[in-house]
């Protein structure tokens, strides 16, 4: 998938579960792809969105996720999101840590409208 479509599939995944979007909370529980998060209380941030709607699962409020495929190997959602939005470390940094829900979709809407990163928002070390 392009980096368009993994934000705009996040994006509508995330607008039909509104109250399950929490940038400050990581899966609060473990959350297969083909359960409703809504429906069972779970609360995602941006980068479980991303890996919960490729299709990984998510091992609650440790950050990681596994592919149903091949459940051996882990993932941190913040690597797997990043890399599944073609982002750099820095913007994933800043997109995943820095932003709130707000802000957060907003970047996404960018994405997903072929904008690219908005890099005038990282924070630049000086």
């Amino acid at each position: 998938m392009s980096q368009r479509e993994v934000a705009a599939d996040t994006l509508a995944a995330i607008e039909a579960h509104r109250k399950a979007f929490r940038m400050k909370y990581w899966a609060s529980d473990y959350i297969k792809p083909d359960s409703d998060p809504e429906q069972h209380g779970v609360t995602m941030c941006m980068a479980g969105w991303v890996c919960y709607v490729l299709g990984y699962t998510l091992l609650g409020v440790s950050g990681l996720a596994i592919n149903p495929d091949n459940s051996d190997r882990k993932w941190h959602v913040s690597q797997l999101a990043g890399e599944a939005l073609e982002l750099t470390f820095l913007q994933a940094w800043h997109l995943f840590y820095e932003t709130d829900e707000e802000q957060a979709l907003r970047i996404l809407d960018e994405l997903a409208d072929g904008l690219g990163f908005p890099n005038e928002l990282i924070k630049r070390a000086v």
